[in-house]
C-alpha cells in the first residue's frame, strides 16, 4: 500500500507542476491526475476512508472530461 500512495502523491504533485508552468506538456498533467486518482481510489478503498473515495470519484470525472476537452484541442 505505501507504494500506491506514494505514486498516488507524486502523480498528484507532478501532474499540477505541469499545469502551473504552463508549458506545451500541461495536458499531461490530467492523465497523470488519472493515475493518482486511481491510486488514491485503491488506497482508500482499503483503509475504509469512504468520503475521501467519493472526492476521487469526483476528480477522476473532472480529469476525464478535461482529457477529453485538451485532446479534442490538440488534434
Amino acid at each position: 500500500m505505501y507504494l500506491i500512495e506514494l505514486i498516488s502523491a507524486l502523480m498528484g504533485m507532478i501532474g499540477a507542476l505541469l499545469l502551473a508552468t504552463r508549458s506545451r506538456y500541461a495536458g499531461w498533467a490530467f492523465v497523470l491526475w488519472l493515475i493518482s486518482n486511481v491510486g488514491w481510489i485503491i488506497f482508500g478503498t482499503s483503509n475504509q476512508h469512504w468520503f475521501f473515495i467519493v472526492q476521487q470519484v469526483v476528480f477522476t470525472a473532472t480529469s476525464l472530461m478535461m482529457s477529453s476537452l485538451n485532446s479534442l484541442h490538440t488534434s
